[in-house]
């Protein structure tokens, strides 16, 4: 942390973020939701009233999730959202013991950035996919 000021914030960050919501870049509260469904499962993510964005995966056995898409709208870009859903889904998958396949192009790409990850990232990504 930089200094003083930012511990609170960083406090009121971890605490929302572990109660379904977390503070967008500049924005205001950020929800997320999970949602699932024959073998199927979505995080969406909402600031306020706006649009929302969408992460969505499907589940391939007991150990496996295989996120497949995610979408972001123009007025959420640069804000973290795509982000935070991605790290929800490694949360869930650290969590239930499962590994995660990111076939999306930002999901492979935010495991690229985030080595920290290699736990719960599948080995059998396709070359050049996240690993």
């Amino acid at each position: 942390m930089r200094g003083n000021g930012d511990c609170g914030f960083a406090i009121l960050c971890y605490l929302m973020h572990n109660r379904g919501h977390m503070l967008a870049k500049g924005r205001g509260i950020m929800e997320i939701e999970h949602h699932t469904g024959d073998g199927k499962g979505r995080f969406t993510a909402r600031i306020g009233i706006g649009p929302e964005a969408e992460m969505t995966y499907s589940v391939a056995g007991k150990g496996l999730m295989i996120i497949d898409h995610t979408e972001v709208p123009d007025v959420y870009r640069g804000q973290g959202v795509g982000l935070a859903l991605v790290e929800r889904a490694v949360e869930m998958a650290r969590e239930q013991g499962k590994q995660i396949l990111p076939l999306c192009p930002f999901a492979a790409a935010q495991f690229r950035r985030h080595p920290e990850w290699s736990d719960v990232l599948n080995r059998a990504a396709p070359r050049g996919q996240a690993g």
